[in-house]
């Protein structure tokens, strides 16, 4: 590697990754959220699926529930931003001892990074809420709806 960098060795750099924060506000039910969490929480795992993926799966739900209100007139959905869902998430990944064990690094130094899992749920949410506003404007200015 050296000879292919002409002698010398580059220095090491960190890469700083920014968050994207964003607080417009878009309808979003437990469910949404939580099919979130199981797609990044299997795409992210250095195994076929994380550990005790399906009771990680119920203590989100519940903790959602203590911490989200989901209001019934509005069949269950909440009004949340991007911010709010990430605010949430990484607070709950830190109390629920099941996702929390996913970014310990034994016995084989493989983990789950919860910074970015609670990253890409609420980016993949509001990235999937805007191309739907997008679509729907763009059908009512053709007049289609």
């Amino acid at each position: 590697m050296k000879k292919a960098l002409g002698g010398r060795i580059p220095e090491a750099k960190t890469v700083v990754f920014p968050v994207w924060r964003d607080d417009r506000e878009f309808l979003y039910s437990k469910n949404d959220i939580v099919g979130a969490f199981a797609m990044w929480s299997v795409r992210q795992s250095p195994y076929n699926c994380p550990a005790d993926l399906y009771s990680a799966i119920q203590q989100l739900y519940k903790a959602l529930d203590k911490n989200i209100v989901f209001d019934s007139n509005n069949l269950g959905y909440a009004m949340l931003s991007c911010d709010k869902i990430l605010d949430t998430l990484e607070k709950l990944f830190d109390e629920i001892s099941t996702i929390e064990a996913w970014n310990q690094p034994e016995p084989d130094d493989d983990f789950i990074d919860l910074g970015a899992l609670a990253r890409n749920i609420a980016h993949t949410l509001t990235l999937e809420s805007l191309m739907t506003q997008e679509v729907e404007d763009e059908i009512v200015l053709q007049g289609r709806l």
